[in-house]
C-alpha cells in the first residue's frame, strides 16, 4: 500500500512537472506577442527592429512539441523521454532564431550607431539670406525677418513658373516668375538607399547654385529582416519602416502620442540654419 502511494506521489510530481514544462513555450510565446509592437521592442537596451515574428513561430513549434510528446509519449518513455524533448526543441528553436535573427541584429546595431552619431539635426554651415525658396507663410517668416518667401506653381509649365510672395506695407504681394530669386532651398530627400534594409531622408537646407548642404534633420528608416518581410508581405496593408533621427530633444515641437515622440516644428531647420540679412 506504501509503496502504490509513493508509485503515485512520484507519478503524479513527473505529471505536474510534465504539465508545467509544457505551459513554458506557450508563456514564452505570449511574452513574444506583448514584445513585438516596434518601436519599444529592445535587446539589451538598444532599439531592436523586429516585429517579434521569428520568436512567436519558434515559440508556437515549441508548444506543438511539446503537447505532443505529452498526449503520445509520456506514458511510453516517461519523464526522460520529455526531456530530451525539451532539450531537442530548444536547440532547434536556438538554431531557428540565431539563423533567422542575423540581419536582424547586424540592422540594429548599425541603426544603434547611425542614428546616435548621425540622426537628427546637424547644422554643417550657417548662411544669411533675404528670402527662402521651398516655404509659403510669408505672415510668419515677414516677422522672422525675411523680405519674401518663394515656391513651385503647382500646376505644370514649362518653363516652370514659381511664386514669390513679400510683405508690402504690412499686406502680402504675390507675384510669378519663371527665375528663382533666392540662393538656398528647403528641399525633402526621401528614402535613399544606405546599405542593407536602411534609408536615409529628411528635410535640407540647400545651397541652390552649388548644391551645398548646409544642414539637415536626417531620418533613417529602417525596413524589416527577411523572415519578417516574408510574412509581412501575405498581410493586407502597407509595411510604415521604423524610424529614428526624427525625434526633437526634450522642449522642442510637440509631443505625437501614437508615434510617442516630439515631432521636429516644420520651421525648425530653416531658423536654425538660416538667418535673415541684416538691413542697410
Amino acid at each position: 500500500m506504501a509503496a502504490r502511494h509513493a508509485r503515485g506521489a512520484t507519478n503524479a510530481g513527473a505529471g505536474a512537472r510534465a504539465r508545467a514544462l509544457a505551459a513554458m513555450p506557450f508563456g514564452l510565446l505570449l511574452a513574444g506577442a506583448a514584445g513585438a509592437a516596434p518601436p519599444g521592442h529592445t535587446l539589451f537596451g538598444l532599439p531592436y527592429y523586429s516585429t517579434g515574428a521569428i520568436e512567436g513561430f519558434a515559440q508556437l513549434v515549441a508548444l506543438l512539441a511539446f503537447a505532443f510528446a505529452l498526449l503520445r509519449h509520456r506514458r511510453l518513455h516517461g519523464w526522460s523521454y520529455l526531456r530530451r524533448v525539451a532539450v531537442t526543441t530548444l536547440l532547434a528553436v536556438a538554431v531557428w532564431e540565431a539563423a533567422w535573427n542575423a540581419d536582424v541584429l547586424f540592422t540594429s546595431l548599425r541603426m544603434a550607431y547611425l542614428c546616435h552619431t548621425q540622426g537628427g539635426l546637424q547644422v554643417y554651415r550657417t548662411a544669411e539670406a533675404d528670402g527662402i525658396f521651398g516655404v509659403s507663410d510669408i505672415d510668419y517668416w515677414s516677422e522672422r525677418g525675411f523680405s519674401y518667401v518663394e515656391s513651385t506653381v503647382p500646376f505644370k509649365s514649362d518653363p516652370p513658373r514659381f511664386r514669390r510672395t513679400s510683405m508690402i506695407d504690412g499686406v502680402p504681394n504675390t507675384e510669378e516668375s519663371t527665375e528663382i530669386k533666392s540662393s538656398f532651398k528647403l528641399a525633402y530627400s526621401i528614402g535613399v538607399p544606405y546599405g542593407y534594409s536602411i534609408r536615409r531622408g529628411g528635410p535640407r537646407i540647400r545651397d541652390i547654385e552649388s548644391g551645398e548642404i548646409l544642414g539637415e534633420i536626417v531620418v533613417w528608416d529602417v525596413y524589416p529582416g527577411l523572415f519578417d518581410r516574408w510574412w509581412r508581405s501575405v498581410l493586407p496593408g502597407a509595411w510604415r519602416p521604423w524610424t529614428c533621427g526624427d525625434s526633437a530633444p526634450e522642449g522642442v515641437g510637440r509631443y505625437v502620442s501614437h508615434r510617442r515622440i516630439r515631432e521636429y516644428p516644420k520651421d525648425f531647420l530653416v531658423n536654425a540654419v538660416l538667418k535673415p540679412k541684416a538691413s542697410g
